[in-house]
């Protein structure tokens, strides 16, 4: 019974000697590197310098060259965490406008004239040009035939709206006009739009031709042409142009649209100052 009990403790000693290494190697600890793009890298730091670090890892005899522009830091097996870049912070999600929020007292008696719409069936026109031009008339208008209003002038509506992501599309199909107000830090603010389409040309005045016969000699007769006239080449256009006029409330304070005088792609230019002389503070309001 004796030798039992002594076999019994050599076979318990043994199994601790065989168990011991298996557990001394599963608590081993390593150095980790936290690259920048959050990736880890576990295994042994064998070297630094000054632009990179020497690593091996777990398990394995290679040798690593690691840049240190790669490496946000590394967590030694000691304990010990040494930061090599902070990584860098995400931009911040655009604000849903970029101008200081206005009061009612700041947008009081103002008012900004939108980009106009433009709509053409003539492919040869500029809309886009022509959608500034008719905003820059129409705030014109404003300042000559008016009173008691100040007039935003279009390049800082233009600014705010592009830096805030708004485009003639947006403004044509998705606008909301009390927010629109509020952003550009206004009272009000005018949608317009200019119909222009092609009638064609038209072909006025006369031409004419003349023959003379010049005879170089017995046998030969020359024929000169002779050309000349006033005739003119125009291209009619009919103009339409429509005004609406919002205030920071949401409310309609003016719309109109009326057909232009006149047939070149300008004539809109007339009717437009016939309608801001009409509105709330035009000098023909009545």
């Amino acid at each position: 019974m004796k030798l039992s009990s002594n076999l019994l403790m050599v076979v318990l000693i043994m199994g601790v000697i065989a168990f011991q290494p298996k557990a001394i190697a599963q608590e081993e600890k390593h150095d980790v590197i936290v690259k920048l793009d959050g990736k880890k890298m576990e295994g042994k730091v064998t070297s630094m310098g000054s632009s990179s670090i020497k690593f091996k890892y777990a398990g394995e005899d290679l040798e690593y060259e690691v840049s240190k522009d790669e490496i946000n830091k590394i967590e030694f097996a000691s304990g010990r965490t040494e930061v090599v870049n902070e990584p860098k912070v995400p931009s911040a999600a655009p604000v849903a406008s970029q101008r200081p929020a206005s009061t009612a007292e700041d947008r009081r008696n103002k008012l900004a004239v939108l980009p106009f719409q433009i709509i053409t069936n003539d492919q040869g026109m500029m809309v886009d040009a022509l959608q500034t031009k008719a905003q820059n008339e129409c705030a014109n208008s404003f300042r000559k035939n008016t009173s008691l209003i100040s007039v935003q002038d279009p390049m800082i509506t233009n600014s705010i709206l592009e830096k805030n992501g708004i485009d003639g599309h947006h403004l044509a199909t998705a606008a909301n006009p009390q927010e629109i107000a509020v952003l550009l830090g206004v009272e009000y603010v005018v949608f317009g739009s200019t119909d222009i389409e092609n009638k064609g040309a038209i072909t006025t005045g006369s031409a004419y031709s003349t023959e003379k016969e010049k005879e170089k000699n017995r046998r030969e007769t020359k024929t000169t042409t002779y050309s000349g006239g006033s005739a003119t080449t125009t291209i009619n256009y009919d103009c339409s142009v429509s005004l609406k006029i919002f205030s920071d409330q949401g409310s309609s304070v003016y719309s109109d649209s009326r057909e232009a005088f006149g047939n070149d792609s300008n004539s809109y230019v007339n009717s437009l100052n016939y309608m801001v002389k009409r509105t709330p503070w035009g000098k023909k309001h009545k």
